[in-house]
């Protein structure tokens, strides 16, 4: 097993990435990001080897995820207040491929927000940290078939609403 800090280091930015996509909300992912490497640091003892070290650290995040979800599952956040303010289309220091990126980075995380949480799941472990789908079978506690069939229905599900979403905008 690996140092502490040398876990950290590695996984920091991927588990907070996680947590961002799930949450959308950066202090609410770094604040769980902490606690993950908490859980990590006492859960090391117990750690038998079963798994990939990746693998085992992103069952801890998810689940923490789940129980600060069951802890703030009345409370809601508006989208508004999560995203960023866009500049004026008509700020000419500002070029147009960089708005269209920003608003682009807006409407998937838009679409992303408005995905079940399973899906949310599903969508940020494959493809935004590629993950192997039985490592992502073992952090969702499911079989590989099942993984697979659900990553594929939430890819469509995604971009149905993408279309959708990008219709309105």
């Amino acid at each position: 097993m690996e140092s502490i800090e040398s876990l950290y280091r590695q996984y920091r930015k991927p588990v907070f990435t996680y947590l961002y996509g799930l949450t959308n909300n950066v202090q609410v992912a770094e604040d769980l990001t902490q606690e993950t490497f908490l859980q990590v640091i006492r859960s090391i003892p117990s750690f038998r080897g079963d798994s990939k070290v990746t693998t085992w650290i992103f069952g801890i995040a998810r689940n923490v995820y789940r129980k600060w979800i069951e802890r703030n599952k009345y409370s809601s956040v508006s989208l508004e207040s999560i995203y960023y303010e866009l500049p004026d289309r008509n700020d000419t220091n500002i070029p147009d491929a960089m708005l269209e990126s920003k608003e682009k980075n807006l409407l998937i995380n838009r679409v992303i927000s408005s995905l079940t949480e399973q899906q949310k799941e599903l969508i940020i472990l494959r493809d935004w940290h590629g993950l192997p789908y039985d490592n992502i079978a073992k952090i969702m506690g499911r079989s590989l078939s099942w993984v697979k069939v659900n990553i594929y229905r939430s890819r469509l599900e995604f971009r149905k609403k993408y279309k959708q979403m990008e219709g309105v905008e």
